[in-house]
């Protein structure tokens, strides 16, 4: 029986997480990275030579089936990503054949990829869950120290043992086994994961130490010791040493982290302030069926707009951050005095790590060129509609006030939904010029300008940032995209359609009861829409013409603005508000009275989560609307 594919599925994680998880990022990226080139999941027992590697010392009683057949079984699920159900066949296997190293070290890896999954998921998603985290890599290192005591020592059980370790803190223990690990396997990867557990267990001098000496063992690999360097030059900066990381020389770079304005009075340059900033309105809204709990009602206080050219500052397609010629890398909400020292950048192609008022950079893997100038609106989140609309197109009312805007052309990032751009257009004449995958901008001359309000993409885990706080939309700049682009597409007055918005190509907040609601709604004359299958022309149109709408709380609803405001709205939401606040306190402001109805399930962790409504409470909200 040989390993699994411990491949990490989720997405990639690289900030640093240690001020606020326990965990370290750089840890997660390597365990990700080990795992890389292990065999595919479903040919779990089928690398030659493992008959003969693992012992089976019991078959058991004869009335089971044999371990071939178990071993048949549990590739079958792990083929399929069943992954709870493989390890719950794995763990009674092993009950079964209790002296079977190959279902220990197995349950083991399984264990061990799938508490790295949570781990770098969760991080990801703020969200808390530290114990079944623990749990995994607990059970993980029982099944891994199982199969050693059974005769293994091959490199996956000592990679899965001490990862397992280290995501539990147990430092010292887990450099012993990825040392063990590197003697199996002396590549880089494994060298780079050693490297750091021996930091995090005895310090950066001792890394200093073991650094020269993995170097020198590879004196004449130039990949490894490329490898090694950039894992070193991450564990450097982590520990503040920010010098020793740009004399490595690896091509990382350590700039210091500013807000635009900032940077501006220090260096010279004057931006336009376009106006005063926005007291933008946030409310709870009392859900039908929802708990008595009490309800926040509140204003938060926007960004002052403004207008700033930076020269000669470099963009890289993917990333929030604006490179300057002096070492700088500016981002407003990073640098929020209040809550950017919460923000994270697993979203930020650009952004290895940051670490107090720093972010380490890596621009090796784009090609950079010149051109004389341009408008940013490129950014880690720019492909996603939840952030294209609120957090980009909201700049353009600022932008729109420099003389310059007009004669520059406006960089998106290449490989958004074509709407995206179709947005951009119904609103602005300039050229777009698009930054490809792996792109760089050095422009003479870079008009940026803030969002609306602190707009964090990531978080870190158990942040104190409020939920009214986290990126309420802006009645200002909504009016202004709905002035501007029903400009060129006026409503054709009538309003009679029933829409109800599906959120089921969607990848998260499914509504699990969606076939029973929308059967439900097709009797009451609503048809259902999926809008992702829409043109932006198509989803103005639909919106104008919409008499009523219900939907699940998500980023389709941004189009609201274009509906007239007697739009009889109904909200389906999960049991837990996140921050429906900044949804409904703005679209009140603007005349929508949008009536949201409790669902049941969701996480009060997790605002992606799935959940249900009951059929009830919809007949209920639409009774409320004079729907029915």
């Amino acid at each position: 029986m040989s390993g699994i594919d411990t491949s990490h599925r989720g997405p990639r994680s690289r900030v640093s997480l240690a001020r606020r998880t326990g965990f370290r990022s750089s840890g997660i990226e390597r365990t990700r990275l080990l795992f890389q080139d292990n065999p595919p999941i479903h040919r779990l027992f089928s690398r030659s030579g493992t008959r003969k590697e693992i012992s089976v010392r019991s078959q058991g009683q004869a009335t089971h089936p044999s371990p071939e057949a178990w071993e048949i079984d549990i590739r079958e699920l792990l083929r399929r990503r069943r992954v709870s159900e493989a390890k719950a066949r794995l763990a009674k296997a092993w009950t079964v054949f209790p002296d079977h190293a190959g279902f220990a070290m197995t349950l083991g890896g399984v264990h061990c990829r799938d508490a790295s999954d949570e781990q770098a998921l969760s991080a990801r998603m703020g969200r808390d869950r530290r114990a079944l985290v623990a749990d995994g890599f607990a059970k993980a290192v029982v099944a891994c120290r199982a199969a050693i005591r059974l005769g293994v020592d091959q490199w996956e059980v000592h990679v899965h043992l001490g990862t397992a370790l280290r995501g539990l803190g147990r430092m010292t223990e887990a450099a012993a086994s990825l040392a063990r690990a590197y003697a199996c396997r002396p590549d880089v990867r494994t060298a780079a994961s050693l490297l750091e557990a021996a930091v995090m267990a005895q310090g950066i001098d001792f890394g200093r130490q073991l650094y020269a000496g993995l170097a020198a063992d590879h004196a004449t690999d130039a990949a490894f010791r490329a490898g090694l360097g950039d894992a070193w030059a991450r564990l450097l900066f982590e520990a503040g040493l920010t010098a020793e990381v740009e004399a490595l020389g690896s091509g990382y770079r350590c700039c210091r982290l500013s807000a635009v304005p900032d940077w501006a009075g220090a260096a010279g340059v004057v931006p336009v302030f376009t106006g005063d900033s926005e007291a933008i309105p946030v409310e709870d809204p009392r859900m039908i069926g929802g708990p008595p709990v009490p309800l926040f009602k509140g204003v938060v206080q926007g960004y002052r707009p403004y207008a700033c050219v930076v020269p000669d500052a470099v963009v890289l397609s993917k990333s929030d951050m604006v490179l300057t010629a002096d070492g700088a890398a500016l981002n407003d909400v990073a640098t929020d005095p209040r809550f950017g020292r919460f923000v994270e950048f697993f979203h930020d192609r650009a952004v290895v790590l940051r670490r107090d008022g720093h972010a380490l950079i890596d621009p090796r893997e784009h090609r950079i060129e010149d051109i004389d100038g341009g408008v940013m609106l490129c950014g880690g989140s720019s492909a996603n509609f939840g952030h294209w609309i609120p957090e980009f197109l909201c700049r353009l009312p600022a932008l729109m006030e420099h003389p310059a805007f007009a004669e520059l052309p406006i960089i998106v990032d290449e490989g958004m939904p074509s709407s995206h751009v179709e947005y951009l257009r119904l609103l602005v004449d300039n050229d777009i010029l698009a930054l490809p995958e792996g792109g760089g901008l050095r422009c003479r001359r870079l008009l940026v300008a803030p969002p609306p309000t602190f707009f964090p993409v990531h978080s870190t885990v158990g942040h104190p940032i409020p939920e009214h706080e986290q990126g309420p939309f802006s009645p200002r700049c909504f009016r202004f995209l709905r002035d501007r682009v029903s400009a060129r597409l006026p409503p054709s007055g009538a309003r009679s359609r029933r829409i109800h918005l599906s959120r089921r190509k969607r990848y998260w907040r499914h509504l699990l009861n969606e076939e029973e609601i929308a059967a439900t709604l097709r009797r009451e004359g609503f048809e259902t829409i999926h809008p992702e299958d829409l043109s932006l022309v198509e989803q103005v149109r639909l919106f104008q013409e919409a008499e009523a709408i219900v939907s699940p709380s998500g980023s389709c609803l941004i189009n609201l603005v274009f509906a007239d405001p007697s739009v009889r709205l109904l909200v389906l939401n999960q049991p837990h508000m996140f921050s429906l606040n900044g949804f409904y306190g703005p679209m009140r402001a603007l005349g929508y009275e949008p009536v949201v109805v409790c669902g049941e399930g969701g996480s009060a962790t997790d605002k992606h989560a799935p959940f249900s409504v009951p059929v009830a409470r919809v007949l209920d909200g639409l009774e409320r609307l004079g729907l029915r």
